[in-house]
């Protein structure tokens, strides 16, 4: 049986970490996810996600005055129910973040303004960009 929290549950979610938004991001190990049952730290999150510390720098970055909980769940597929849910503005306090991969070709691409995709294929694409590769240095 799989636990899953009520659209009140996950609107309320951030509450218990004392942060603005939960952001629900691909990475990390799905049987991790399963097995922590959301109830992990930050700390833990960033050791087996390197996704969520890409997130977390982008966050920093261009919102730095939000505070975020970084929820690395896994494959895109594990990620989608919590955007659609965000996009049929069910759930608050929620956002959701994608490689971009290959779906706006598809045509899979969700749009709202709390669903954030990569610039390009992934984020791997986007942090080795020369331009952002020379703003570091």
């Amino acid at each position: 049986m799989t636990f899953v929290r009520t659209n009140s549950g996950l609107s309320n979610f951030h509450a218990f970490f004392g942060v603005e938004y939960i952001v629900y991001s691909e990475g990390g190990d799905p049987k991790k996810s399963k097995k922590t049952d959301h109830s992990d730290d930050t700390a833990n999150d960033e050791v087996w996600s390197i996704d969520s510390i890409f997130w977390r720098s982008a966050f920093s970055k261009f919102l730095p005055g939000t505070t975020i909980k970084i929820k690395s769940l896994g494959s895109k597929e594990f990620v989608r129910p919590y955007a659609k849910k965000i996009q049929n503005n069910s759930i608050k306090n929620s956002i959701a973040v994608f490689d971009r991969d290959y779906d706006c070709y598809r045509g899979e691409i969700i749009n709202h303004p709390r669903i954030l995709y990569t610039y390009g294929y992934s984020w791997e694409n986007d942090a080795c960009r020369p331009e952002f590769l020379i703003s570091i240095l």
